[in-house]
């Protein structure tokens, strides 16, 4: 980090403390150092946040792109309907294939059982950059000396 070598790395502040515009172990530098730290923990938080989640099995996710398949089908089977008005087997055929296109109504469930997991990696990824800009401030302040 560059933040972290501005101020003299922050895993081991000498006895003098960090180094901000020429001084050692001012306010600044110290919040600095804190802030250096924070972003140092960042990759993890991220990846922590943002994992694997175990909340829709295999079977649902097979299950799920079964369904995308027969939507699409029956969409395109729609349009071809929509081509020839009069045809009444056309017709009877998309109704007949709509209660399996209803059965498919499964993927709000699962938006819902991940909804939680998608703002804890996306309110992750918010913190972490706003530590790096915070970061960029405290580098401006601390390069230029008194």
């Amino acid at each position: 980090l560059y933040l972290a070598k501005r101020l003299g790395d922050t895993k081991e502040h000498f006895s003098d403390g960090p180094l901000c515009k020429g001084l050692f172990n001012s306010t600044v530098g110290i919040l600095a150092s804190e802030l250096a730290q924070k972003l140092e923990s960042c990759n993890s938080s991220i990846k922590t946040a943002c994992r694997n989640h175990n909340k829709v099995t295999v079977s649902e996710i097979v299950q799920l792109d079964e369904c995308t398949e027969e939507m699409h089908e029956f969409k395109i089977h729609s349009e071809k309907c929509q081509l020839t008005t009069q045809d009444c087997s056309c017709w009877k055929e998309i109704s007949d294939k709509s209660n399996q296109v209803q059965m498919c109504n499964i993927a709000k469930d699962m938006e819902r059982r991940i909804k939680s997991d998608y703002f804890d990696c996306k309110q992750s990824f918010i913190s972490c950059s706003n530590l790096e800009d915070e970061a960029i401030e405290y580098m401006v302040k601390c390069y230029t000396s008194e």
